[in-house]
């Protein structure tokens, strides 16, 4: 087991960049590895299980589930079958003035053959979330703010 910590800040508020990260659909726009989203629709809460199809060796699916949501603080999820490497994705924000800090925690677990990979896997892994977290963070910014107290005239 090991585990890759990084954190990004984000020019947006703190209520937009969750509900981006909560929205599933949105995952293979900042991990270009996500080739597929499999869910039973509707919000995300504690209990919620997806699968997400990623490119690795081919196409492979990887069943996560949601252990902690909490709106606008915190979000993690855990894989809990498919591939023998295991993660799980933690995402603790934090607000000051307008902009956003994402905090991601990455704990792997390794079983059967991956376990005799894992000395290669925290580099290489550390890598791909290093790439994510500039996505995510372009990807955001790119977007227009829509203030969350926005009104509607007519």
């Amino acid at each position: 087991m090991f585990t890759i910590q990084q954190s990004v800040t984000i020019a947006r508020p703190v209520d937009g960049v969750f509900a981006f990260l909560t929205k599933l659909d949105n995952i293979p726009s900042w991990r270009p590895d996500v080739l597929e989203l499999r869910s039973g629709g509707g919000p995300l809460h504690v209990g919620s299980e997806f699968d997400e199809v990623i490119s690795f060796g081919g196409r492979k699916a990887q069943r996560f589930r949601v252990e902690v949501l909490e709106p606008n603080e915190t979000l993690e999820v855990a894989a809990i079958a498919g591939l023998g490497i295991r993660p799980t994705q933690r995402y603790d924000l934090s607000n000051r003035d307008g902009r956003t800090t994402v905090s991601i925690r990455v704990t792997v677990r390794t079983q059967g053959l991956f376990r005799l990979l894992e000395p290669l896997l925290p580099q290489m892994i550390a890598a791909k979330w290093r790439n994510y977290g500039a996505r995510l963070t372009e990807l955001l910014e790119s977007q227009p703010v829509v203030p969350s107290n926005e009104t509607r005239g007519a």
